[in-house]
């Protein structure tokens, strides 16, 4: 698909749809977005988030976390003490305290993904700026961004933390 130069995210979106019906039929379109959108999001559960979570983990309780070296940092295969210390606090939280930071952790996921999402389609063969400068500064907001929404993540947890760690019981 050939994008005219100087054409936003709106003029993308509009020639798709006009170029939507050369498909030969909807079903592949439906069928690429799911493929497409699923694939992103496992990549972004298996790939990105293991390593905002350690660092999170890491920012909150790496005084009580005892692991060293590469096994410290590295997200996969073992879970490090301080997310089992994590694990525990966040468990000791009930009621609407429990229920409000459920609802956080979705909207996090969300957030990630969709400047995930963003970052792929700024890349994807077919759907480039109009200069290379103009998808890397797109790309370094979009980076800010991630960074933000991992920030705010990072505030969650520290509530969670701070929540469990006071021993909220459960609101009957």
């Amino acid at each position: 698909m050939h994008v005219p130069p100087g054409e936003g995210w709106d003029g993308r979106f509009s020639i798709f749809l006009s170029q939507a019906s050369l498909i030969p039929g909807p079903t592949i379109l439906v069928v690429a977005l799911v493929v497409g959108g699923s694939l992103i999001y496992r990549l972004h559960r298996v790939v990105v988030y293991p390593w905002f979570a350690r660092w999170i983990t890491l920012v909150l309780l790496g005084d009580e976390t005892i692991e060293v070296g590469l096994c410290r940092h590295w997200p996969y295969g073992r879970a490090i003490s301080g997310e089992i210390k994590f694990e525990e606090f966040g468990g000791r939280i009930g009621g609407p305290a429990r229920e409000r930071f459920i609802g956080w952790a979705s909207e996090f996921h969300v957030l990630y993904l969709a400047a995930e999402l963003a970052l792929v389609t700024l890349w994807w063969p077919g759907w480039k700026n109009t200069t290379v400068a103009s998808q890397c500064v797109w790309s370094a907001i979009l980076v800010a961004a991630l960074a933000l929404v991992w920030a705010w993540d990072l505030q969650a947890s520290s509530l969670i933390l701070d929540r469990g760690r006071k021993g909220y019981a459960p609101v009957s």
